[in-house]
C-alpha cells in the first residue's frame, strides 16, 4: 500500500508539473568584420586644416583634453549612453520558459537589455530559479588626432581608445517541485568593462572561469570617420 501510494504521489507531481520541459538558453553570435579607415589625406596645407579641425572640434560634443600644435596631436574625450552606434559586440539570443511558451530576446551586447533566464539551485540543485535581469550599457573613451603635412596636403590619423561598461542586475524567484515560490531575492548589481582600440578585436569573457561567456568587439568606424569628416566637409 505505501509502494502505490508513492506511485501515485510521484505520478500527481508529474502532473502538477507537466510535460512541459523548462527551456534555458544563451547563443552568441559575433560581429561582423568592420572595413574602415581611420587615416585620411586633405589636399590643403596643415596650417588651414588644423586651425579648421581645432575650430570645428570645438563646437562639437568632444571635450578637448590637450591641443599640442607643436606635436601635431589633439587628444579628446568622449561618452555616450547609445554605445551600439559606435562599437558592435555582436548579438545574443536567450530563450527561457516551458514549451510550448517560450520566450525568446534578441539583443545587442551593446545595447541596454532585459531578459529572463533559468538556473537550478536549492538543496542539490534541484529547484529551478527564474532570474529577471535587466542590463545598462555606456560608452566612453579617448580619441588621439595626428595632423601632419605631407607634401602641400596634410595627413590625419584618427586612433581611439573604447571603453565599454555593462552593468546588470535583476530578481530572481525559487521554487519547489509543486511550482510553489518559496523564495525571493535581489540579484546584486554586477559591472564588467571592455576596453580595445580602433582597428583591434578584443575578446572578453562575461562570464567565469568554469562558464566562460566569450564575447568579441570591436569599433563600427562611426567615431573616426565623424572625425575625419569634420575637415572634408
Amino acid at each position: 500500500m505505501k509502494k502505490i501510494s508513492l506511485i501515485i504521489a510521484s505520478l500527481l507531481v508529474i502532473n502538477l508539473l507537466g510535460c512541459a520541459t523548462m527551456t534555458s538558453s544563451y547563443d552568441y553570435m559575433p560581429p561582423k568584420k568592420a572595413i574602415y579607415d581611420n587615416e585620411s589625406f586633405i589636399d590643403r596645407p596643415f596650417e588651414v586644416v588644423w586651425d579648421e579641425l581645432v575650430k570645428k572640434i570645438s563646437k562639437s560634443f568632444y571635450v578637448i583634453n590637450n591641443i599640442e600644435k607643436a606635436s601635431r596631436i589633439i587628444n579628446l574625450s568622449f561618452s555616450t549612453d547609445t554605445p551600439v552606434e559606435y562599437v558592435d559586440c555582436g548579438e545574443t539570443t536567450r530563450e527561457y520558459g516551458k514549451t510550448p511558451n517560450i520566450s525568446t530576446y534578441t539583443y545587442s551586447v551593446a545595447e541596454p537589455s532585459s531578459y529572463k533566464m533559468g538556473a537550478r539551485g536549492g538543496g542539490m540543485g534541484q529547484f529551478p530559479i527564474e532570474y529577471n535581469v535587466n542590463r545598462e550599457t555606456a560608452l566612453e573613451g579617448r580619441v588621439n588626432i595626428f595632423v601632419a603635412p605631407e607634401g602641400d596636403g596634410t595627413n590625419i590619423t584618427v586612433n581611439c581608445r573604447y571603453i565599454l561598461n555593462v552593468s546588470a542586475s535583476g530578481n530572481y524567484e525559487a521554487r519547489n517541485v509543486f511550482g510553489t515560490v518559496f523564495e525571493r531575492g535581489i540579484v546584486p548589481r554586477s559591472n564588467s568593462e571592455v576596453a580595445f582600440n580602433t582597428k583591434q578585436d578584443k575578446n572578453y569573457n562575461f562570464g567565469s572561469a568554469s562558464e566562460p561567456i566569450y564575447v568579441t568587439c570591436h569599433s563600427t568606424g562611426k567615431l573616426e570617420q565623424e572625425i575625419l569628416d569634420l575637415v572634408k566637409q
